[in-house]
């Protein structure tokens, strides 16, 4: 399926969510799979939003910053930023793949080594 301007919407309300906690936007296809530098990291859709909602990992995350999210070819590309304590921050970078219904089917997160702010 070809991104659409939905799927950007759910792409940053997933993103939005590792901070905040709220899931009542993220749109995720039951079957969706989560790959995070190579190493499957969410099962499926509910898993992955049960995550979000209250994971520990997650936790950690004081606050997100978009720094560009749009459609490139057939998904939409995310480059974000992961403020936690002690100054540090990481950069992210993330495909999103949707489904024919425009939720996401697919994740995959490129995640930088944490740096000073």
């Amino acid at each position: 399926m070809t991104a659409t301007p939905d799927t950007v919407a759910a792409a940053r309300a997933y993103i939005e969510a590792l901070a905040s906690h709220d899931v009542t936007d993220v749109r995720l296809a039951d079957s969706c799979r989560r790959v995070e530098n190579g190493i499957p990291t969410g099962s499926s859709g509910p898993a992955i939003v049960r995550d979000l909602d209250r994971g520990r990992k997650y936790r950690v995350i004081r606050r997100v910053e978009i720094t560009s999210i749009g459609i490139e070819g057939v998904c939409v590309h995310a480059d974000f930023l992961v403020h936690v304590p002690l100054g540090l921050s990481a950069r992210i970078r993330e495909r999103f793949d949707a489904d024919e219904t425009g939720a996401i089917d697919r994740i995959t997160a490129r995640i930088g080594l944490p740096r000073r702010r």
